[in-house]
C-alpha cells in the first residue's frame, strides 16, 4: 500500500550512537587509548580527591523495568562482559562535569595546538571509575574489528535490556583493553540534577505510552503478534526522525528512549531502544541488532524470528496520529528481505548487515506473523494488504454495513448513497469485497441527502473528497469528526446549527480546511483542531 522511503529518507536511520566512539568525547576517546593501565590505575590515586560526585537518582521505574532478553543471547564470556558494565553502571560515582566543564575547569585549552590531551584525560578518567577484567583465549584471538565490535555490542545489549534507567540512556561506556584485560570507564556529558528529571518524566511518558496500547481497540491480552503491531504503529505514528547536533549535550536524548519516549524525537537507536522497552514490556522478546551505519530489532514470536525496522516505517508526517500514514515495508520481515533495501553503491548500503553479537543471533526466517497475517488478526485500522498484481475486481451499488459503494480496478471504494443509515454513523477506512480491501476515499455527490436519521459522522483518514450536497438536509447532524479531507462548497447545507465539527490535521492546514467549512453551508459551524478523534 506504501512507497518504500527514498534513499534520502532511509539514510536518516543512520544516527546509530557507538559507545565507544561519536559522542561528544570521541576526539579525546582517541587519546585514552594511547594510555596504559598502569597510568590510569596512577592518576585515579593522584587526582580523585579534586573529583565533584554525586548520589545516583532516587530508584524508580527505572528499577522494575529491566529485561534480560539479550544478556540472555550472550556466551559465558560475554555475560562477564555484561556484568562488568553493570558494575560499572551500579557502583559508578556519577561525575557532575561534563570533559568540556572539567577542562574549563582545569584550565585546559581545548583550542591549543600543543595541549597535551592524554594527560588531560588522564585526569578526567580519574574523577569517574575504571573496572578491570581479565580476557580469556577467544576475546584474546579476536581481530581489534571484532573486539570493538563485541565490547561494543554488550553495551548495546546492556543498554536495551535497562532501557527507562536514564543512568544508562545519558552515559557513555569507553573502554580499551591490552592483551590481558579489558577496562571500562563511565563518562556523562550531563549533571546529576538532570537525571532525576529525566527520569521522572520518562517514567510518565513510559506509563502514558503502555496505557495507550493497552487502550487500543486491537489490543488483546497474550495477543503478542497483535501488539507488537500496536507497538510499531504507536511508534511510528508518533515520532519524528530528528538529526541531533552533536555539538550539545542534548543530542544524547534522541539515541536513547528519552528522545522518541519523552520529546517525539529520535534517531535509529533510540527508536530501537524504545522498541524493545515496549515490545519487551508485553512478552514479546525482542534484541537490539546494530551495523555500522543502523539499529533496527529482532523479533521472536512462536520460536521464529522476525527483523522490524520501526525507523524505516516512521510517518512521513508524525505528529497528528495518522496510523493509516505509517509504513508496513519493515514489519516483521526476513533477513533476507530486509537486507535487499540495502541498496548496493547508495547511503543504505549494508546498513542491515548485523555486527558481532547480531552475527550470532538466529536469522530471520518466520513467515507466519508477517504484516499481512498479523493485520488480519488486528482488524482494519492499519494499511490492508494491496493485491499482488494491483488490479481489483469492479463492483457498483455494493452494499457493506448499511453503506452502498462503487468499487473501481484501482482498489478505491466510492460512497455513493447512505440515506438509510441511523443514529452515529463511522465511515470505514476499508471494504472489503472477495478478499480484497478497497480504500474508501470520497463521499459522493447528495450520498446521504435530505437523511434526517443521523446524528454524527466520522469521516476517516483516506477520504480525500466530501463532494458538493453529500450531506445536505440532515437536519440533526450535529458532530462530524474527519481529516484533511477537501470539503466542497454544499457539502453541509442544511444541517444542525451549530454544528461541531472536530478536524484532525497539522497547524498549518487547519486555517484553509476551516474556511472550506464554513463555506459548506452550515450555519455558525463550531470548528476544533484536535490530534485524534476516535
Amino acid at each position: 500500500m506504501f512507497q518504500k522511503k527514498t534513499n534520502e529518507s532511509v539514510t536518516a536511520g543512520r544516527g546509530h550512537r557507538r559507545r565507544f566512539m561519536g559522542s561528544l568525547f570521541s576526539v579525546v576517546l582517541a587519546f585514552s587509548l594511547l594510555l596504559t593501565p598502569a597510568s590510569v590505575s596512577a592518576a585515579q590515586s593522584d587526582y580523585a580527591v579534586q573529583t565533584e560526585t554525586t548520589a545516583p537518582a532516587d530508584a524508580s521505574l527505572r528499577d522494575s523495568v529491566q529485561f534480560t532478553v539479550n544478556y540472555d543471547a550472550l556466551s559465558t564470556f560475554e555475560k562477564k562482559l555484561y556484568d562488568m558494565v553493570n558494575q560499572s553502571v551500579q557502583s559508578f560515582n556519577y561525575i557532575d562535569m561534563g570533559y568540556f566543564d572539567f577542562a574549563e575547569k582545569n584550565h585546559i585549552d581545548m583550542e591549543a595546538e600543543d595541549n597535551d590531551f592524554a594527560t588531560a584525560y588522564q585526569k578526567y578518567i580519574a574523577s569517574g571509575q575504571t573496572l578491570r577484567m581479565e580476557t580469556d583465549p577467544e576475546f584474546r584471538s579476536l581481530s581489534s574489528e571484532k573486539k570493538n565490535q563485541l565490547i561494543t555490542g554488550i553495551t548495546s545489549a546492556y543498554s536495551a535490556d535497562h532501557p527507562l534507567d536514564m543512568r544508562v540512556m545519558f552515559t557513555d561506556l569507553a573502554f580499551d583493553y591490552d592483551e590481558n584485560y579489558v577496562y571500562f570507564s563511565i563518562f556523562t556529558a550531563y549533571e546529576i540534577h538532570n537525571y532525576d528529571k529525566r527520569q521522572q518524566k520518562a517514567d510518565a511518558a513510559y506509563q502514558k505510552a503502555v496505557s495507550a496500547i493497552r487502550a487500543d481497540k486491537r489490543f488483546e491480552e497474550g495477543n503478542k503478534p497483535a501488539i507488537e503491531l500496536i507497538v510499531h504503529d504507536y511508534i511510528c505514528s508518533r515520532v519524528k526522525y530528528t538529526m541531533p547536533d552533536d555539538e550539545k549535550p542534548e543530542y544524547m536524548n534522541y539515541h536513547s528512549t528519552y528522545g522518541p519516549l519523552v520529546q517525539n524525537k529520535g534517531v535509529c537507536d533510540g527508536i530501537a531502544y524504545l522498541t524493545s522497552l515496549l515490545n519487551n514490556t508485553f512478552g514479546i522478546e525482542t534484541h537490539h541488532l546494530t551495523s555500522n551505519y543502523h539499529a533496527w530489532n529482532l523479533v521472536k514470536l512462536d520460536d521464529e524470528y522476525y527483523e522490524l525496522d520501526n525507523t524505516w516505517d516512521l510517518s512521513d508526517e508524525p505528529g497528528v496520529i495518522r496510523i493509516r500514514a505509517v509504513s508496513d515495508a519493515h514489519f516483521n520481515v526476513t533477513s533476507e528481505m530486509i537486507r535487499k533495501d540495502d541498496v548496493d553503491g547508495t547511503a543504505t548500503e549494508d546498513a542491515h548487515v548485523r555486527e558481532y553479537l547480531g552475527e550470532k543471533l538466529p536469522e530471520a526466517t518466520g513467515t507466519k506473523y508477517n504484516y499481512e497475517n498479523v493485520w488480519r488478526l488486528t482488524g482494519m485500522l492499519t494499511a490492508p494488504p494491496a493485491s499482488e498484481n494491483g488490479i481489483y475486481p469492479e463492483k457498483n451499488n455494493y452494499r457493506f454495513d448499511g453503506l452502498v459503494y462503487d468499487l473501481s480496478n484501482d482498489g478505491v471504494a466510492y460512497l455513493t448513497d447512505g440515506r438509510k443509515k441511523k443514529g452515529k454513523v463511522v465511515i470505514p477506512d476499508y471494504i472489503e469485497y472477495n478478499g480484497y480491501y478497497y480504500d474508501v476515499c470520497s463521499i459522493m455527490p447528495n450520498a446521504f441527502k435530505n437523511n434526517k436519521k443521523i446524528t454524527s459522522v466520522v469521516i476517516p483518514y483516506l477520504v480525500a473528497f466530501v463532494q458538493e450536497d453529500s450531506f445536505k438536509g440532515c437536519k440533526k447532524l450535529k458532530c462530524i469528526t474527519l481529516y484533511d479531507a477537501e470539503v466542497s462548497v454544499g457539502a453541509f447545507t442544511g444541517i444542525k446549527k451549530n454544528a461541531v465539527f472536530y478536524v484532525c490535521c497539522r497547524k498549518d492546514q487547519f486555517a484553509e480546511i476551516k474556511a472550506a467549512i464554513k463555506k459548506s453551508g452550515v450555519k455558525m459551524p463550531r470548528i476544533k483542531r484536535v490530534e485524534e478523534k476516535d
